[in-house]
């Protein structure tokens, strides 16, 4: 992890470099402050998978303090939440957040996991999703060594 303003950020190390990859876009970003004024920082982002293109996946927090699963592709930081459709309690079955993101492969499946309503409780459920072909990775970016 690097840490830039006193946030913790994932970080790609490639070619001898670090590259921190940041947090969510629009997110807000705090830090506390404990009683003898000490602001250790808050966690804002962790990798926990990559593919052979450098697709990076991983948690991150949003804007509302919740952890969220991101993509980080082509050096830009996507929130998983923004491709689906997400439910919320008392409504259709379904997830009301994608938590985290564990792996990716080459096809651009994620695997992960989030919080489902089942219609009656919630409840931490796996999940699979497709990245849309857009956010596959052109023919034009060269794939990690």
């Amino acid at each position: 992890m690097t840490i830039s303003n006193g946030e913790m950020h994932a970080f790609l190390y490639r070619n001898g470099q670090m590259i921190d990859l940041g947090g969510l876009p629009d997110a807000q970003f705090s830090t506390s402050t404990n009683s003898i004024g000490f602001s250790p920082p808050q966690l804002v982002s962790s990798a926990s998978g990559i593919n052979n293109w450098g697709q990076i996946v991983g948690e991150a927090t949003a804007n509302n303090g919740a952890i969220h699963a991101f993509l980080c592709s082509e050096g830009t930081m996507i929130d998983l939440n923004r491709l689906v459709r997400l439910t919320h309690v008392n409504g259709p079955p379904g997830f009301l957040v994608l938590i985290g993101a564990n792996g990716i492969n080459d096809l651009g499946q994620i695997v992960g996991a989030g919080t489902f309503w089942d219609g009656r409780q919630q409840a931490t459920r796996a999940f699979l999703l497709d990245l849309p072909h857009e956010l596959l990775p052109s023919r034009d970016y060269f794939p990690l060594p």
